[in-house]
């Protein structure tokens, strides 16, 4: 902890600290309550794996190219995108499927957006 003791001087740098933390922790929710969301409503162990490496999958594949495009375009914006792609994401989900509208094909889609 000593050796961070500088950078946690600097100004704004607890707050996006914060932010990564909180933001770390609500993916891991969302990708929990995914899971369970999928056994409670297809009631199929197969296809809640099949979301969870879909989501983790595209998490991997992307990652290269969401840092090249992060390097060359404006950050903020593009990290802004990011959190809107997947809060649409969480919202679409529910919405879909209450309204009995959510294949499991697009749930696997949604489930490897972007986000």
């Amino acid at each position: 902890m000593r050796a961070y003791q500088p950078l946690f001087e600097v100004p704004g740098v607890r707050r996006v600290v914060g932010a990564m933390a909180a933001a770390r922790l609500g993916g891991s929710m969302v990708q929990l309550t995914t899971v369970l969301f999928v056994l409670e409503h297809y009631r199929s162990p197969a296809l809640a794996g099949l979301v969870g490496l879909t989501a983790g999958l595209s998490a991997i594949v992307m990652s290269p190219l969401a840092g090249a495009l992060l390097d060359r375009c404006g950050r903020v914006r593009l990290i802004c995108v990011d959190y809107a792609v997947g809060v649409l994401t969480v919202i679409l989900v529910p919405v879909l499927a209450e309204a009995r509208l959510l294949p499991a094909w697009l749930l696997i889609v949604l489930a490897g957006s972007p986000a």
